[in-house]
């Protein structure tokens, strides 16, 4: 058997092989058997205020905002016209929505490191129109922020500001405390856009559009399930009528998908995501 020698030891073949064996397997097995990530349906934000005309699309569903707290999961929207909300992270760090801005909030835990595993939240504040104040607390190897415009993305360092986005994707803000790495100059001038200029905005439209549709097919849904429960015991000719009012409800809904799928093509047209924008026209 062969033997091989390092200054003050000595292995044999077979326990060299052994000893990559083993090694190999407990990398593997580190990287095989990761922590769990969040659910998608997990709640990790919520809004606690807010004012005037706020929309939420959550789950690929979009509601008005009546009361808080309202729970957000990762891939949530948060959209103002005249209004602002407040969006609170799990942890306290805090997203302030400004009037005619549109949000999208992401969280994840990626499983990192190569001996030693350890789980890192990453989350993402994706601007494409409007502005935001933020007071928001990264760790390095725990806890990672970032923020996402269609001009640049910067990753923040324990970082407290404000971000704006124009109406060409024109990116501006600063720091009041910590620092961030961005991809691409940011102006230290906020861009201006006036209420009116926003609303004619391809993604405020997108949203607003999937709003009405998402309310007329919740009320097309509501009326078609009062007139079935109410020609239960009616007569035949009744029967027919309510069947009919859940079939143009069903066509309500369809259109109301439509154009949840036209608002997400809009996001990824305006993020200038060319694959996303085809996989939404397809869907």
């Amino acid at each position: 058997m062969r033997r091989f020698y390092l200054k003050g030891f000595s292995f044999s073949s077979r326990a060299l092989a052994q000893c990559v064996v083993l090694l190999f397997l407990f990398t593997v097995g580190s990287v095989l058997i990761a922590p769990p990530v969040f659910a998608q349906t997990e709640s990790i934000a919520r809004i606690d205020q807010f004012q005037g005309v706020v929309w939420v699309k959550s789950q690929e569903n979009w509601t008005v905002v009546e009361r808080v707290p309202v729970d957000l999961v990762s891939g949530d929207k948060v959209v103002t016209q005249e209004g602002r909300a407040r969006v609170v992270w799990s942890d306290g760090g805090v997203v302030d929505v400004s009037p005619d801005s549109n949000v999208r909030i992401t969280e994840k835990k990626e499983s990192r490191g190569f001996f030693v595993r350890r789980l890192v939240v990453v989350r993402k504040v994706r601007v494409l129109l409007g502005q935001i104040a933020f007071n928001l607390t990264s760790k390095e190897g725990e806890k990672e922020h970032s923020l996402e415009t269609p001009t640049v993305v910067a990753a923040l360092r324990g970082t407290a500001g404000n971000l704006g986005v124009g109406l060409q994707g024109q990116t501006g803000g600063g720091l009041t405390q910590g620092n961030w790495v961005p991809s691409a100059p940011i102006s230290p001038t906020l861009p201006v856009v006036l209420p009116a200029q926003a609303r004619q905005a391809p993604v405020q439209q997108a949203a607003a559009q999937a709003v009405a549709a998402a309310q007329q097919a919740v009320q097309a849904t509501q009326q078609a399930a009062q007139a079935t429960q109410q020609a239960a015991a009616q007569a035949p000719t009744q029967q027919v009528a309510a069947a009919q009012q859940t079939a143009q409800a069903a066509g309500v809904q369809a259109q109301a998908s439509l154009q949840a799928a036209r608002e997400a093509q809009s996001e990824a047209v305006t993020m200038r995501d060319t694959a996303g924008a085809a996989a939404a026209q397809q869907a």
